[in-house]
Order: structure tokens, then C-alpha cells, then sequence
């Protein structure tokens, strides 16, 4: 009998044919690069910005404020981080449920 994984199965608990595989594998592999990119230009954002002279933000996405510079580059940063945290918080928690 074969075994069967939970990203075999669907939310409505059919399994999912094996072509499906390497669709999810690289679209995962995309947004882990994509988030790894905003992640990393998050971070860089604070130590680009020249915050004594304003005209180095002035002209960037969300200026010409420095609140709007940062939100805009280090917000979807935040927000990766936040998600990954959750995402590992809970699977730490499922596999501690797992092994009691």
C-alpha cells in the first residue's frame, strides 16, 4: 500500500494526482526567492537611506517622507518575517503535539 502525504491530499481530502508536484515545487521555490529578495532589501533599506539629507529619499516609493520610504521597502519585510514566524511557531507546535 502506498503512502500518502499531506500535500498529496486537497482541503476536501481527494488526492491530488503526482503532476501537481513539481508545479507546487517550483512556485514554492519562487516565493522563497522572491521573499528572500524583499527580505534582504528590507534590511538594506535602513543603511542605504542617508537619513541627515532627505534628498537621498526623496524621489524613492512612499517618499517624499522617510515613514513612507520604510514602510514601503521594509513593510513586506516585516510582514515575511511576521508570517515565518507564525508558520514556524505552529509547526513547532503541531510536531510537539505529534510526539506526546
Amino acid at each position: 500500500m502506498t503512502e500518502t502525504h499531506t500535500s498529496d491530499v486537497d482541503g476536501a481530502g481527494a488526492k491530488r494526482p503526482p503532476r501537481y508536484r513539481p508545479a507546487r515545487a517550483v512556485g514554492v521555490a519562487a516565493a522563497l526567492v522572491l521573499a528572500a529578495c524583499l527580505v534582504v532589501r528590507g534590511i538594506a533599506e535602513f543603511f542605504v537611506i542617508d537619513y541627515a539629507h532627505p534628498a537621498s529619499y526623496h524621489d524613492s516609493w512612499g517618499g517624499p517622507r522617510l515613514a513612507g520610504v520604510l514602510a514601503v521597502h521594509s513593510g513586506p519585510a516585516l510582514a515575511i518575517l511576521a508570517a515565518a514566524s507564525v508558520w514556524v511557531y505552529r509547526r513547532r507546535r503541531a510536531r510537539k503535539g505529534k510526539a506526546a
